[in-house]
């Protein structure tokens, strides 16, 4: 139930923070992280050690390494908003007393407290890496995913940053192909309008849905960026990331 209360309380917002991709992997890394820290400090067991607990506390530590001044609503004394530093520090330090009890004093215990810190560290650790060009900045402070101005401030640094397209060729004129007939209102429409980020990303969606790959004919996608929405081929992204 612990668990459960982790991954829906602190889980869902990380997502939002960072994309279901990269919150799967960020999953996964405190997963197996918990479960290597449990096999060095216990070498003489010939019990396996997989469980939900270390990536429950990886997701403290990405959201830590991320975006620690987010307050996410958790039961701590109450259940009320939470700056992430505080919940993750205080979860932090209780599996260090735990481990300490446990491993220093030979104190028996059913709890693998070392894959917690062992989860918590190793997501801690990686989460800059797996962050990287993803859909927020990292330490951007606007309150969190659970603030009505979360949504708003994520737009105004996309639109910040968004590449200027009103002198950028097209990927079929620059591969000296025809610009095929079904795409080109859409394609002028989106070079000579797209200042807004929801616009941009209207127009880039529309084209996915209408054109395929120049190279290989595949499906297009959207892939969202701080940079802005990119038309990708779904297939070999060097084929096709546009714009730049």
């Amino acid at each position: 139930m612990g668990n459960i209360l982790v991954i829906a309380l602190v889980g869902v917002p990380l997502e939002q923070r960072l994309g279901t991709r990269r919150f799967a992997l960020v999953y996964g890394i405190g997963l197996f992280g918990g479960s290597f820290a449990w096999y060095v400090f216990n070498l003489d067991s010939g019990n396996p050690s997989l469980g939900a607990s270390g990536a429950a506390f990886g997701l403290f530590g990405a959201y830590l390494a991320g975006w620690p001044k987010d307050e996410i609503p958790f039961p701590l004394i109450l259940i009320r908003k939470w700056p992430v530093l505080y919940l993750a520090l205080f979860y932090f330090a209780m599996e260090v007393y735990r481990a300490y009890s446990t491993l220093g004093l030979n104190q028996a215990s059913d709890v693998a407290h070392m894959a917690h810190l062992g989860g918590f560290l190793a997501a801690y650790l990686l989460l800059p890496l797996i962050a990287k060009n993803g859909p927020y900045l990292l330490g951007v402070e606007d309150g969190g995913p659970t603030s009505s101005s979360g949504e708003r401030s994520r737009l105004n640094q996309i639109r910040s940053t968004m590449v200027d397209m009103s002198n950028i060729v097209d990927p079929w004129t620059a591969k000296g192909l025809e610009i095929p007939r079904t795409i080109r209102d859409s394609l002028r429409s989106l070079l000579a309008s797209a200042d807004e980020p929801e616009t941009r990303l209207a127009w880039m969606e529309h084209l996915a849905e209408a054109a395929k790959c120049p190279d290989c004919q595949a499906n297009l996608g959207v892939v969202e960026r701080i940079s802005g929405p990119q038309l990708q081929c779904s297939v070999e992204p060097e084929h096709l990331n546009w714009p730049e």
